[in-house]
């Protein structure tokens, strides 16, 4: 399993709602991940603003050398992938 952040527009009137919900879930595949975020943020195809993911080594880079805007934006993290025990 991988530790997967969430990046969601606050234009999503739910979208803080969304994060907290979905704070530490297991998802077996990033598709399942993306169905689940269509449905509760109810995203038309057309939207330019899609959830983001990033695994958590490429975030911490994107956040180390200051590429990443925070501004308008909530964060949650998934595990993304079938448990390996």
């Amino acid at each position: 399993m991988k530790t997967t952040i969430v990046a969601i527009s606050v234009n999503f009137s739910n979208a803080r709602k969304v994060c907290n919900l979905i704070q530490e879930q297991v998802f077996e595949t990033y598709q399942d991940l993306t169905n689940y975020l269509t449905i509760h943020l109810e995203i038309d195809e057309d939207d330019e603003e899609q959830p983001q993911f990033f695994s958590l080594c490429d975030f911490m880079e994107e956040c180390n050398d200051q590429l990443f805007n925070f501004e308008g934006t909530f964060i949650s993290y998934v595990k993304v992938g079938k448990n390996e025990n």
